[in-house]
């Protein structure tokens, strides 16, 4: 059967040639995966996906990715204390392995990374994430 593929609106998505597949790019083909498995955040069985990004940090506010950001939910935000009891005090989007504090940095490149990885797709705004 022939099916209609499901392009993300978003401002910037033309320029991201990492997520299309053709004779001039070793992309991805995520159109045709979006098209074919959906862009949930689930595992075919139903459970959060959950993707770590090892880098200098990430925009935890940014407009792309705020809403798909992982949040502790066994943490009470600031209080100092390691309320889910894992070892790390206030580890609320993430551990700061470098500085040893749950404050984790914005920074360019993580920012990035995060993006390519669960940038809100079909918003309107900047760009589509793998996992939208």
């Amino acid at each position: 059967p022939v099916t209609m593929r499901l392009v993300p609106n978003d401002k910037s998505f033309s320029q991201q040639w990492d997520m299309k597949l053709d004779s001039a790019n070793w992309g991805i083909d995520a159109v045709s995966s979006w098209s074919s498995f959906g862009q949930g955040g689930l595992d075919p069985a139903g459970n959060e996906v959950v993707v770590a990004v090892v880098d200098g940090g990430v925009d935890v506010t940014h407009q792309d990715l705020q809403q798909n950001i992982w949040v502790n939910k066994g943490e009470i935000p600031g209080n100092k204390i390691d309320d889910d009891g894992n070892g790390y005090i206030d580890d609320i989007n993430g551990w700061n392995a470098y500085n040893n504090t749950g404050a984790v940095d914005s920074d360019e490149h993580g920012t990035h990374v995060s993006g390519t990885i669960g940038a809100i797709g079909n918003n309107g705004i900047g760009i589509a994430g793998v996992n939208w």
